[in-house]
């Protein structure tokens, strides 16, 4: 029962797909290619070992148009998407209705009650279990205990330090009587902030860690733009101990800096540290974005090299910042909320290949293989058309 949720939870509740491979592309040999958010197809390919393509296609189909009833969409702020389906074999029980979450664990623990153990019973969170011997830490010894909570904690924390994205599985069923009901007293759901009362009571049924390999040629280009004088700073969604732990292995921050103050921090405490973004008047008596406190900004930008847990929101305000401290900066980005800090930036590179049309539109340069090392490639043409312009230009 346990696998068959976790299948549907992943398969169900996925913005990726599947498809067979139509042949358009002969370096391609693979029977089923994954399509879709790179973390959800890593999701994929793990299930796909165990059922195959085939199986895959199979599962997926077994959720009909009419027996999904309705979807909570994964936003950058929300870090969690959700999808409600309906058991018709279950009709007039209080398991008609099925809510499927899938998440960050610290956006969807919250909103988590209780977990289903190994041995297939539920238990509630606060209920405390022997802690397996590979979380250990500190010292602790054999038969040491902690609740459900503090070892899912221990888990994250151990597949962060590893560079490991994490996401947590989690249902809860209810009949359609309650559904109905849940939706009548909540504006029948006209908003998608109305359906989040859904997300309530959880009940955890697993938990990924994924990997996303660094490209191999991301060391070298790092290092390549701090002897060029550019400083990187790694904006992302992920959660910090891993935002430190992938910027480590890429070469953007090492241990000493990471120690720094500023040097490593969260979209919510960078907002608050420099006070968000305010208005000023131009002298043109317009107006125009500014960092309310840039004071305390300037403290932060001679430090920050990762910002986790960031919004498109942070990334426009640390451009506006950076930009008001004379520096000339290049953002990269692929979603729709991005466009504002792409055209923002003095320059704007958007994704090629995973980007939307909306970043493409708003970004200066497009990489066709949404490949960091191409940036490194166009300054380096960029400087050699300026110095050649300077050698034969007399003032």
């Amino acid at each position: 029962m346990t696998w068959n949720q976790l299948v549907e939870g992943v398969l169900w509740n996925s913005s990726a797909r599947l498809e067979r491979n139509d042949g358009s592309d002969p370096a391609v040999t693979e029977e089923f290619l994954t399509k879709g958010n790179v973390t959800e197809q890593g999701l994929l390919k793990f299930f796909m070992g165990v059922l195959g393509g085939q199986g895959m296609l199979d599962e997926k189909a077994r959720l009909t148009e009419e027996n999904t009833l309705t979807i909570i969409s994964f936003s950058s702020s929300r870090k969690r998407a959700s999808i409600v389906v309906r058991y018709p074999e279950h009709e007039g029980t209080d398991r008609e209705v099925r809510v499927y979450c899938k998440g960050a664990p610290d956006m969807v623990l919250e909103n988590t009650i209780s977990v289903i153990t190994a041995d297939g019973s539920v238990q509630s969170l606060e209920t405390e279990a022997e802690v397996p011997e590979n979380l250990l830490v500190n010292g602790e010894g054999s038969g040491t205990n902690d609740s459900y909570t503090g070892i899912f904690n221990r888990v994250v924390k151990k597949f962060a330090a590893q560079a490991y994205r994490t996401l947590l599985i989690t249902y809860k069923d209810m009949s359609m009587d309650e559904f109905n009901q849940i939706k009548e007293n909540n504006n029948n759901f006209e908003k998608e902030q109305d359906r989040e009362i859904l997300e309530k009571d959880l009940i955890a049924i697993g938990l990924f860690g994924l990997q996303d390999p660094l490209r191999p040629t991301i060391v070298d280009s790092i290092s390549l733009c701090k002897t060029a004088g550019i400083k990187v700073i790694m904006c992302t969604g992920d959660n910090i101990d891993t935002a430190i732990a992938i910027s480590k292995n890429a070469g953007i921050v090492t241990e000493e800096q990471s120690k720094l103050n500023y040097a490593c921090m969260t979209g919510k405490n960078f907002r608050e540290t420099v006070g968000g973004l305010t208005q000023i008047q131009t002298e043109d008596g317009g107006s125009k974005d500014a960092v309310a406190n840039m004071k305390k900004f300037r403290e932060v930008a001679a430090n920050l090299r990762v910002l986790a847990r960031s919004s498109p929101e942070d990334k426009y305000l640390l451009v506006t910042g950076i930009q008001a401290l004379n520096g000339v900066v290049a953002v990269t980005g692929d979603g729709t909320n991005d466009a504002p800090a792409l055209t923002k930036a003095d320059v704007g590179f958007s994704m090629g290949i995973t980007g939307t049309d909306v970043a493409k539109g708003a970004s200066d340069i497009i990489l066709l293989d949404d490949n960091f090392s191409s940036i490194v490639v166009a300054l380096r043409y960029g400087r050699s058309v300026y110095d050649n312009v300077r050698k034969f230009l007399q003032f």
